[in-house]
């Protein structure tokens, strides 16, 4: 068997149903930095993400470490996420925050869905966490230290 060496991870590819609702969430309650937005189309497109007559607007943002890649299928439209986090190919996105409460407060008082208060961690300790959902239903999880 071949080890194939990693270097880093380059990014976390998030589809999406609208960027501006997303951006919503992720640059503004978030504050990734936004870096680019672009639309891609063309045989190669639609070979390589193997979806035909690919149309996407590709937006991308930063967080210290970690890119994400909003992905809006301009055409064809993609179906709605249905997937509960127990489901075979369900992801989520972890953030590592400074303030695990005022976040969770915030994203309650800009109206995004949080499953429960933080609830403390057994790893690391001292920690506590918990899911909020992006506009199209993605778990985004939320760690940070209790204070």
């Amino acid at each position: 068997m071949t080890n194939i060496e990693i270097d880093k991870i380059a990014h976390v590819g998030v589809p999406v149903s609208n960027t501006k609702k997303s951006l919503a969430f992720y640059k503004d309650a978030l504050g990734l930095e936004f870096l680019s937005t672009r639309e891609i189309s063309g045989d190669h497109i639609s070979s390589g993400v193997e979806v035909p007559n690919a149309k996407i607007k590709v937006t991308l943002l930063k967080s210290n470490n970690l890119m994400v890649e909003l992905l809006e299928y301009l055409n064809p439209k993609g179906q709605k996420f249905n997937r509960s986090n127990n489901d075979a190919g369900s992801m989520h996105i972890a953030f590592n925050v400074k303030d695990i409460d005022a976040t969770y407060n915030n994203l309650k008082k800009l109206g995004f869905n949080c499953n429960q208060k933080p609830y403390p961690s057994s790893v690391p300790e001292g920690w506590a966490w918990f899911y909020a959902r992006d506009p199209d239903g993605i778990t985004v999880e939320f760690n940070g230290p209790i204070k």
